[in-house]
């Protein structure tokens, strides 16, 4: 069984509640505060469904790479969304005046895994966790892949979508660049062009939300693709981790409706 050092300041002094949420067929979580997020994205993001096409931006931002243990992870994940929606408040009000930004943090748990793609495998190295020297021959695999240490990487990080205003998309990359320095630490993306913007803003809604358990190594130019779900102590790690922080805290928004 997990110890969990719950976080009572955030939790006022009660523990999670795991059992009210599950895992779905989708390899995501699913639970009442959950399903509330989803609404609630969805209806945010749609608030910038009057914007011309061009003029809206999809955004990630990685915030850290942490390696951990099995456990309860609020305070590093409620000290990551800070330091996020921070940098990115400080530089939209002096330099990016009038952005408006609707976005959901998540959390991702990586293996210490050598076969990444290259492009998460950077992101990695330059937040200091070079995964090709952390292998040893000790680790254990099975025959896909996932290996059984006790560590994985902890990757806060937040998907969203800006409404650049009067900016350029060079412009407003380069300053999430300035704030957030170093490879593949932000990612910018265009809408789809044949979609309407209520789809696109639906979908990118949804996938801000997907609070999957599985494991991912794509990132970049590779399409994301879940395999393996998390092992039962990390799925419990995620859940209790979510539940100190706040479901509702995942949420940021910027600059008026």
């Amino acid at each position: 069984m997990v110890n969990y050092e719950y976080d009572e300041h955030r939790q006022g002094g009660a523990k999670p509640m795991l059992a009210e949420w599950r895992v779905g067929a989708d390899k995501g979580l699913h639970g009442p505060e959950i399903d509330q997020l989803r609404h609630d994205a969805d209806r945010e993001f749609k608030k910038l469904k009057g914007v011309p096409r061009a003029g809206l931006m999809w955004m990630t931002v990685v915030g850290a790479a942490l390696v951990v243990q099995p456990g309860n992870h609020a305070s590093l994940v409620a000290a990551a969304i800070s330091d996020i929606e921070r940098k990115i408040r400080s530089r939209a009000k002096s330099r990016l005046k009038g952005l408006r930004i609707r976005g959901v943090h998540e959390i991702e748990y990586l293996t210490m895994s050598p076969h990444m793609g290259p492009h998460k495998l950077a992101l990695l190295k330059h937040l200091g966790v070079d995964v090709l020297k952390r292998g040893d021959a000790s680790d254990e695999y099975d025959g896909d892949g996932i290996h059984h240490r006790s560590q994985r990487i902890l990757l806060p990080h937040l998907h969203c979508v800006i409404d650049m205003r009067e900016y350029s998309r060079a412009e407003v990359a380069a300053h999430f660049h300035a704030e957030f320095p170093g490879v593949w630490r932000t990612l910018g993306k265009s809408l789809y062009s044949d979609r309407t913007n209520q789809d696109n803003l639906t979908s990118l809604a949804s996938y801000s939300t997907k609070f999957k358990v599985a494991y991912s190594d794509s990132y970049g130019d590779r399409p994301t693709k879940f395999g393996h779900l998390y092992e039962n102590v990390w799925q419990e790690t995620m859940m209790a981790t979510l539940q100190s922080v706040g479901v509702e805290k995942m949420m940021f928004v910027h600059g008026v409706s």
